[in-house]
């Protein structure tokens, strides 16, 4: 909160256009960080702002406080859906399993369309053979 002025009566004015009474005494300061900067630090209390956080950043920013943490969120269920996620990098090796699950599917897909196709060649071959029978014995190599 901001102050932006004391008007004639004593009351405190502040930016947001609220506005305390001339007889309220009772501040505490209070620091904004960045979940990024508040890693390793720990303080009593926590006000979280989190409309949408990934998994490890609500983590690190709600870890901070010793006895309360309190998150203020303007869309309840953004919240919820970007707290699922994570943004943690995929690793070579996850890289390289994903790499080599898609190869190995590839190849049964691949497998699996030939046989599909070896089958039907040989069945056509079977349904020809009768034909190519009868015109080698018309052609005089058939017994």
């Amino acid at each position: 909160m901001t102050v932006s002025g004391i008007d004639a009566l004593g009351r405190i004015q502040l930016e947001d256009g609220r506005q305390l009474p001339a007889d309220y005494r009772s501040f505490t300061h209070g620091y904004a960080v960045t979940a990024h900067r508040s890693q390793g630090k720990t303080v009593d209390s926590v006000i979280l702002s989190g409309d949408g956080m990934q998994k490890e950043l609500f983590y690190v920013a709600a870890s901070r406080g010793r006895h309360s943490v309190t998150v203020i969120t303007s869309d309840k269920e953004r919240l919820q859906q970007t707290v699922g996620r994570s943004m943690a990098r995929t690793s070579a090796m996850e890289l390289l399993r994903g790499t080599m699950a898609a190869r190995r599917m590839v190849q049964r897909a691949a497998a699996a369309l030939l046989r599909s196709v070896s089958k039907e060649i040989i069945q056509q071959e079977v349904h020809r053979l009768p034909l190519r029978k009868e015109r080698a014995r018309e052609r005089g190599f058939g017994r």
